[in-house]
């Protein structure tokens, strides 16, 4: 039965700083892949985790198992475009490999999205979450922040109310009425809480729809 090592790059830097093409199979071209990055790029956290994996990869080979190892790279823009390429790879790596069960190599920062990825294709036997430090606060932060501004509720609640203020602010500033901006803006904050607090926003769909 063969185990992969399996690296993921969510956001191809691979694939960006070394122009790599991925999946990256073997030994040979993960090694080739994390000389490139670091010399690209050695303060990626990418290659703590390819590094890592060819290190699980070197032990589990001395203990005598069949084992392989790869790398998938998804896409610069995060998110379903990247997912959807990081799964055909993975595809690809099992058809390649005979891979039966997999080693997750991870840093943990985005473990919810790559876990169902893998999950709903290969059985995972063990998971091996890479401590990167300060890089990975940063990254874990990184991605908090982008899935709760992708929260809608947050977006209306949140984001809109201050995409209002600088739309106006900056309305007012290109007419050079700058002491007017701030009335305007009150005002406009003001009509924006005042349709929250009684809840109006059906009502004014509605309305609209209908001057439709």
């Amino acid at each position: 039965m063969t185990t992969l090592v399996l690296n993921v790059d969510r956001d191809n830097d691979f694939g960006r700083k070394t122009k790599i093409k991925s999946p990256i199979i073997g030994i040979e071209n993960n090694l080739l892949a994390a000389q490139g990055l670091g010399e690209s790029d050695p303060e990626d956290s990418d290659l703590n985790a390819i590094f890592s994996a060819i290190s699980v990869y070197k032990t589990l080979l001395a203990q005598g198992k069949d084992v392989e190892i790869a790398t998938i790279c998804g896409d610069i823009n995060v998110g379903i475009k990247s997912d959807e390429i990081l799964a055909k790879q993975l595809e690809e790596v099992i058809k390649i490999t005979k891979a039966e069960d997999v080693i997750l190599i991870t840093d943990g920062a985005e473990d919810e999205y790559i876990l169902p990825i893998v999950q709903s294709r290969i059985k995972i036997t063990s998971i091996h979450r890479v401590s990167v430090k300060q890089s990975k606060h940063l990254e874990d932060t990184y991605y908090r922040i982008l899935k709760i501004l992708d929260d809608e509720k947050v977006q209306k609640q949140f984001i809109l109310p201050i995409a209002l203020v600088l739309i106006v602010w900056a309305f007012f500033v290109l007419l050079g009425m700058t002491s007017s901006g701030l009335g305007a803006i009150l005002l406009t904050l003001g009509i924006y809480l005042l349709i929250r607090v009684f809840r109006w926003e059906r009502n004014i769909s509605r309305l609209i729809g209908e001057i439709k």
